[in-house]
């Protein structure tokens, strides 16, 4: 089996390289040592996937029992109840649309790009607010990492 990445050393620093993409990254480290641990790891990653996520749910699940179920409903239900009457009616309104019923019951934690984009799909101004609102609600709450990068403008 072919390894994804391959470590090499330029200067005093060493570097992985995709052995596909041919992209290279630095690793921060002129130890030999850490940059073996850290090329292993990437390439334990890659094959096995499925092992790694496992245990990242099991490491979520201790600081948070409910992380690994709790759903966009959840968040909503929460952002619906922020403001006045009127304020809460209308986002009620607006989160009863048929494009956010995309992640209404998916985990929050398996809620990919693609998810989110074909939310966006519809095109609405309303929509970008509303879902933007979620993804910052759910960042507050804890029930989500914070990313940056991510801009849903």
């Amino acid at each position: 089996m072919k390894l994804k990445y391959r470590l090499f050393k330029r200067g005093n620093v060493f570097y992985s390289e995709d052995s596909i993409t041919r992209k290279q990254h630095s690793l921060h480290t002129s130890n030999p040592q850490e940059a073996d641990r850290l090329i292993a790891a990437k390439n334990e990653s890659v094959n096995h996937a499925q092992f790694t996520l496992a245990i990242g749910h099991t490491y979520l699940a201790i600081t948070d029992a409910e992380i690994l179920t709790r759903t966009w409903k959840e968040v909503m239900d929460v952002v619906s109840l922020r403001g006045r009457e009127s304020t809460q009616n209308r986002c009620r309104r607006a989160l009863k649309m048929a494009s956010f019923n995309r992640i209404r019951t998916k985990a929050i934690l398996q809620t990919t790009a693609a998810d989110f984009l074909s939310v966006l799909s519809d095109g609405k101004q309303t929509t970008r607010h509303y879902l933007r609102l979620l993804h910052s609600a759910a960042i507050d709450l804890g029930w989500l990492a914070g990313r940056t990068g991510m801009a849903l403008r």
